[in-house]
C-alpha cells in the first residue's frame, strides 16, 4: 500500500512495519522511532484512521499494531483460523450496536465492546479485569434510573445462574446520552468462558419513545373526546350502529348513552334524507374512499333540527378489514345563519357601492383591481371591469400638467407608504375616452401586522368644475385688467394693502405722489418703505380703520415729501383700500 498523502512523520512511522508482518506493541514502535510513548500512540492511531494499520487490545491495557497487507498480498481468510476468530470479536462484535459484557466463571469482566462504553459512559480499561458486581454497583447502576432496582435484578442472575430480560433507562450524564436499553443475560455453558455469563444491552430507545408517544396520544385523545362538548364524537360498527357516545354527542343530539348505543346512524337523519338513502350512501362512500364530509339537517331526540357538519371516517384493522367508523358532528346552525346574514349584507354592500355617484375600486396588495363599482367602470370605459392597472404611461398628469409615472399614482403611493392620499387632483387621458379631471382619495387597509393588503380608491369627476374654474379665472383676469385700467384713470392716488401692510397694488398717480415706481413698492411693507410715517397720524388712522373695520378720512402733513395729503382708507377682508390726493396748495391759501 502506497504512503502518498501522508505526512513525513506518518511515513516514518509506517516504515517501521516494512518487511515485517508481525504485530508490534506501542513500546516497540516508540523505541524504533526514538519517540515518546504518547506521541507514538498518536501517530499509530492516525495511521489506523487512514486504514494503513490495524490494532487490537491485548490484556487489560496493552495494544498491538500491524501493517495492512497490500491488495496483492491479501488472500481468503480461513474462517476457522485464530485470526478470523479474533477479527470476529474485534471487528464485528466490538463494533456492533449492541452492548456486550463477557464475564468469566468468577464473574470478572473479560471483555466489553465499544457500544457498552458508549451506552454507560465507562472506560473499558477501568472495567476489564474487575469483578462485575463492583462494576454494577459503582459504575453501571448510578447511570441508570432506579439504580437500586437495576442492581438488584442484575446481581440476582449471578446467584441463580438463570436467564434474565428487562428494560432500563440510562440517564444523561458525563460521556453518555439518555437512552432505553433492553438487558438480556444468560450463562455461558461451553468454551473458554464456560461458567461465566454474557450480558447484552439492546438500544430500544426509538421503540420506547414510539410506545410512549402512542400511549400519550391515546390517553390524550380519549381525554379530549370525553372533554369536548362542542362536538359529537362517537364510533359506529361496520353496520352503522352506534357503539360509543361522548358528552358532546349527548348535549348536541339529546340522547343519553343507554338510549342510543346500538341504534342505527340513520336515527339522526331527517325523514326525507332517510327516504333518499343518504345515511347508507354516506357509509358506503366512507368505506370506499376512506372518509366523507357532509352538511345538512340532523334531528335531535326531541325532534328539533340543527344544521350539522359531519365527517365520517372508515376504521380498518391490520388486515384491511372494515371494523367500523369514527363520526364527528358539529352544530353549524349559528354559523349557517351567520353566513346567510353575511351574504345578505354583502349583497346590500354591493348594491350600495354601485349606487355611489363616485367611482370606487378596491385594489389588492399588488395594485390589481379586486372590485369596482359601475361608476368606476363607466369612467374607465370598461363595462366588464379590468384585471390590471388600467393607466398606461403618459395617461395620468398632475394639476400642473406634468406626467405622473407608474409607481407615483395616488393608489401606488398609498400601497407603498401605508399613508392615505387625500384630495389629489389630476388629469386622465385614457384611450377611447374624453380627457377627464378627477379628485382622488386612496386609503390603505392593513392586516394584523400592519402590512397593506388592500387600498380603497374613490374618484370624483371634477371635469366640469375644472372647466368652470378655468372660465371663472379667465373672467377674473378680464375684470382685474379692466379694474386696473379704471384705477389708472382715477385722479387720486390709490394703493391696496394686505393684512400684513404690504402693497398689493399701486396706480400711476400713487407712484407719482409717493415718488416711487410701482414695482419698487408692490410686495413691500408700507411702514418699512416709509418709516417716517410710523407712530404718525398716518399709521394711527390706518390701524384704526383695520381695528374698527370702518372707513376713515383725514388730512395730514408728510414732511419727507413736504406734502399735505387728504386720505380716505376703506377696510376689507383682505386689507385696506387707500385713496389720497395732494392738497398742499389748498392748505397754503
Amino acid at each position: 500500500m502506497e504512503s502518498h498523502g501522508l505526512t513525513e512523520s506518518l511515513r516514518e512511522t509506517l516504515a517501521v512495519f516494512d518487511g515485517d508482518a508481525e504485530p508490534k506493541t506501542t513500546s516497540e514502535v516508540a523505541e524504533a522511532l526514538d519517540l515518546g510513548r504518547r506521541s507514538t500512540y498518536d501517530r499509530l492511531d492516525r495511521l489506523v484512521d487512514r486504514d494503513r494499520l490495524r490494532t487490537k487490545k491485548v490484556g487489560a491495557s496493552a495494544r498491538v499494531w500491524w501493517r495492512v497487507p497490500a491488495d496483492g498480498e491479501r488472500g481468503g481468510a480461513d474462517p476457522d483460523s485464530p485470526a478470523a476468530a479474533e477479527s470476529l470479536v474485534s471487528d464485528v462484535l466490538g463494533r456492533a450496536e449492541v452492548g456486550v459484557f463477557v464475564l468469566d466463571e468468577d464473574y470478572t469482566v473479560a471483555w466489553i465492546n465499544d457500544a457498552t462504553e458508549r451506552y454507560f459512559g465507562i472506560d473499558r480499561d477501568r472495567v476489564i479485569g474487575r469483578d462485575k458486581r463492583s462494576v454494577v454497583e459503582q459504575s453501571i447502576a448510578p447511570s441508570v434510573d432506579d439504580s437500586e432496582r437495576f442492581a438488584e435484578r442484575v446481581l440476582a442472575t449471578y446467584d441463580d445462574a438463570g436467564e434474565e430480560r428487562f428494560e432500563c433507562r440510562v440517564t444523561i450524564g458525563d460521556g453518555r446520552t439518555e437512552r432505553w436499553l433492553e438487558h438480556r443475560s444468560k450463562p455461558i455453558e461451553s468454551g473458554a468462558y464456560a461458567g461465566g455469563r454474557v450480558e447484552l444491552y439492546y438500544d430500544v430507545t426509538d421503540r420506547k419513545r414510539s410506545e410512549q408517544a402512542y400511549i400519550a396520544q391515546r390517553d390524550q385523545f380519549e381525554s379530549l373526546v370525553d372533554a369536548v362538548e362542542e362536538y359529537a364524537i362517537f364510533r359506529l360498527d361496520a353496520d352503522g350502529r352506534v357503539r360509543t357516545w361522548n358528552s358532546g354527542a349527548e348535549r348536541l343530539k339529546g340522547y343519553e348513552t343507554g338510549d342510543i348505543v346500538g341504534e342505527h346512524v340513520s336515527t339522526f337523519y331527517t325523514e326525507a334524507d332517510r327516504e333518499a338513502g343518504v345515511p347508507e350512501a354516506n357509509l358506503a362512500t366512507a368505506a370506499e374512499e376512506g372518509s366523507v364530509e357532509d352538511e345538512g339537517w340532523r334531528v335531535r331526540a326531541d325532534g328539533s333540527r340543527f344544521w350539522a357538519n359531519v365527517t365520517m371516517t372508515a376504521i380498518r384493522d391490520d388486515a384491511g378489514e372494515l371494523v367500523g367508523y369514527a363520526k364527528v358532528t358539529r352544530n353549524m346552525t349559528e354559523r349557517r345563519e351567520f353566513e346567510r346574514e353575511l351574504e345578505r349584507e354583502r349583497d346590500l354592500l354591493e348594491r350600495t357601492i354601485d349606487a355611489i355617484p363616485e367611482g370606487v375600486a378596491v385594489l389588492d396588495g399588488r395594485g390589481d383591481p379586486l372590485r369596482m363599482n359601475e361608476q368606476a367602470k363607466r369612467y374607465l370605459n370598461a363595462p366588464d371591469g379590468v384585471d390590471s392597472d388600467p393607466f398606461p404611461e403618459n395617461t395620468v398628469f398632475d394639476e400642473d400638467g406634468e406626467p405622473v409615472p407608474p409607481g407615483e399614482r395616488p393608489y401606488e403611493v398609498a400601497l407603498r407608504t401605508g399613508q392615505p392620499v387625500e384630495d389629489w387632483v389630476g388629469r386622465f387621458d385614457l384611450p377611447g375616452t374624453a380627457e377627464r379631471w378627477f379628485s382622488v382619495n386612496a386609503v390603505p387597509l392593513t392586516d394584523a401586522d400592519g402590512d397593506v393588503e388592500r387600498v380603497v380608491v374613490s374618484a370624483e369627476d371634477i371635469t366640469r368644475l375644472k372647466e368652470q374654474a378655468r372660465l371663472l379665472e379667465r373672467s377674473r383676469d378680464d375684470l382685474e385688467h379692466e379694474l386696473n385700467e379704471v384705477l389708472d384713470r382715477v385722479d387720486d392716488g390709490f394703493v391696496a394693502l394686505d393684512d400684513e401692510w404690504r402693497f398689493t397694488y399701486v396706480n400711476d398717480q400713487a407712484a407719482e405722489l409717493l415718488e416711487r415706481p410701482q414695482q419698487a413698492l408692490v410686495g413691500r411693507n408700507v411702514w418699512d418703505e416709509f418709516p417716517e410715517a410710523v407712530d404718525s397720524r398716518f399709521q394711527r388712522e390706518h390701524e384704526r380703520a383695520r381695528e374698527t373695520n370702518e372707513s376713515v378720512s383725514f388730512e395730514a402733513y408728510f414732511p419727507p415729501l413736504e406734502t399735505w395729503f387728504d386720505v380716505a382708507a376703506y377696510p376689507s377682508e383682505s386689507g385696506l383700500s387707500v385713496y389720497f390726493r395732494d392738497v398742499t396748495e389748498r392748505k397754503a391759501r
